[in-house]
């Protein structure tokens, strides 16, 4: 049934159809406004918030801090834990893995470095085309990774 058909069964106008409409489609209630004996917080925002807290795969937002942590995992135990101040680049991303990356690769000797696969998740200094470029330089093979996804981060 068109808009146009509900607003004349429905006697209103074919404005308050596509609002209402628009308004489930972003919000998935029509609720307007707290009813009486409800809490005032359930807003427009409340009601979008409660919808996404159940949604499968919730996006994770980073804002850098001033001190970073770097650190791996081989099937050999931990690495180091590597602390950095500011936020990551690639230049720094660079930096700690041709200081740290040696001692790892050392472990699984005496495997060449193309048979030895790397994971890490999808954060800008990891994909930008310097660090792409570091890894290929140095025969190092990555394991695609979706971004989003779930992973070791913290």
């Amino acid at each position: 049934m068109s808009q146009h058909e509900n607003s004349r069964r429905l006697n209103i106008s074919r404005h308050c159809i596509r609002q209402t409409i628009r308004k489930f489609n972003e919000l998935h209630t029509v609720a307007t406004k707290p009813e009486a004996g409800r809490h005032s917080k359930l807003t427009d925002r409340r009601f979008q918030k409660d919808f996404k807290r159940f949604e499968q795969s919730q996006q994770r937002i980073h804002r850098s801090g001033d001190v970073g942590i770097w650190s791996y995992l081989t099937c050999h135990g931990l690495g180091p834990l590597v602390f950095y101040d500011g936020p990551l680049n690639s230049d720094k991303y660079i930096d700690i893995l041709d200081k740290h990356l040696p001692t790892a690769l050392d472990k699984f000797l005496p495997q060449s470095s193309h048979e030895i696969l790397l994971q890490q998740d999808n954060a800008r200094p990891h994909i930008l085309i310097k660090t792409r470029k570091y890894f290929k330089e140095k025969d190092l093979n990555l394991i695609p990774w979706p971004a989003n996804s779930a992973d070791l981060n913290l």
